[in-house]
């Protein structure tokens, strides 16, 4: 049993909705009109490169902090509300290993964004027991049964890579990516970033050994489950099961519809450990559940605990001052580069203000010297009368 872990929120997708405003339309937004980047005081918005089933994506960043993504016109056909298609907004990685709503709640109020729902979480349970000799040796034994959504199961997918020094890099799946999820698999071995190196120092966890994540992912389809019920001219409801005795005559008073029940957390929920352990519990034990075979009925079957959920988690997040949570700034130079490239061959003004905005906004004013002298590229005069000194 695991008794010594850490959780935390590894993935968070929201939809958004924008209330009018006077500073940013979002949605008058075009892929002809689409500037590089957009600044509402502390707020900045940077043009980046498209992901998924959108044309535009901009990084949101606060005070230097980078807060997430907005995707902006989906390919295809999307959620609308009061007439326009919602936004799509991904938390940064990196954020959501600190204390991570204030600083979201100020990028959407300065937006005026509010939420309408969570399309998707992440919840990671990490730790120094080896979470996959776990797995299996659960599910190789045959005294147990392996029952997935109160059904026996007997597979499990696997995705692994192996490598000519003959170590495999395996990942475990139980249920669909598309609804719920669990997945096992060797942190170490995937790499790790600095900010989440950090944060398992910060919990008590050996960065020195291997560290194994447990991961659940629900999907939208999960938070919001449907069922068929039958209502009458009363709006008073029954299942479809005591429809189905009814006789003739009865059932003709009833309509079939759907019922939606919604089990969607709040935001504020997912930054309480003791919730975030909860909810992954939940979406754990439905999708991995060991039973001895003791009994006649699965029902009644003893249940293997492969985890101490009475566990007290310890839970220090980052710091968002701390080296950890600076950004990664690779993709910044080579945009600065780019720009500056782009400026010297057309001399398009933007490109020259774009690179230096990513410059100041990243602290990279250095770098962004260093280019100028490396590509012969020569200040522009109407940057030049600006109050900004590149070479200061």
């Amino acid at each position: 049993m695991i008794t010594n872990y850490t959780v935390v929120l590894d993935r968070l997708e929201l939809m958004l909705i924008q209330q009018p405003n006077n500073n940013l339309n979002l949605h008058s937004i075009t892929l002809e009109n689409a500037r590089e980047s957009y600044e509402l005081g502390s707020v900045t918005l940077y043009k980046v490169e498209t992901e998924g089933h959108y044309q535009l994506r901009y990084e949101v960043v606060y005070n230097g902090l980078e807060i997430g993504f907005i995707r902006l016109l989906p390919t295809s056909p999307t959620a609308f509300y009061a007439g326009k298609p919602m936004l799509a907004f991904k938390v940064a990685k990196r954020l959501l290993y600190s204390v991570w709503l204030p600083d979201l709640n100020i990028v959407l109020d300065a937006l005026s964004l509010s939420l309408n729902n969570i399309s998707s979480y992440e919840i990671a349970l990490d730790t120094n027991a080896d979470a996959i000799a776990m797995l299996l040796d659960n599910f190789f034994d045959h005294a147990k049964w392996f029952i997935v959504r109160n059904q026996i199961t007997n597979n499990i997918q696997k995705v692994s890579t192996l490598y000519r020094t003959g170590q495999e890099d395996a990942t475990f799946y139980v249920g669909k990516r598309s609804y719920s999820q669990v997945a096992f698999y060797n942190k170490s071995l995937k790499g790790h970033t600095g900010f989440i190196k950090q944060f398992h120092k910060n919990n008590g966890l050996d960065i020195s050994q291997n560290i194994y994540r447990i991961e659940v992912r629900e999907s939208r389809k999960a938070m919001v489950k449907s069922r068929s019920v039958y209502v009458d001219n009363l709006d008073a409801s029954i299942t479809e099961y005591q429809y189905n005795k009814l006789d003739h005559l009865t059932q003709r008073h009833f309509t079939k519809s759907t019922k939606h029940t919604k089990v969607e957390p709040a935001l504020s929920d997912l930054t309480d450990p003791a919730k975030l352990l909860s909810l992954f519990k939940r979406t754990f034990t439905r999708l991995v559940d060991f039973r001895l075979k003791d009994k006649a009925k699965k029902e009644k079957c003893t249940r293997i605990s492969l985890i101490d959920f009475q566990h007290v988690n310890t839970y220090k997040a980052n710091e968002t001052t701390s080296p950890s949570m600076k950004q990664d700034t690779n993709y910044q130079k080579r945009l600065i580069k780019n720009c500056l490239e782009n400026y010297k061959i057309a001399k398009r003004l933007e490109d020259w203000e774009r690179a230096l905005s990513v410059s100041l906004a990243y602290e990279l004013m250095e770098y962004f010297n260093q280019q100028l002298i490396k590509l012969r590229v020569k200040q522009p005069v109407s940057a030049a009368s600006k109050s900004v000194d590149c070479f200061a």
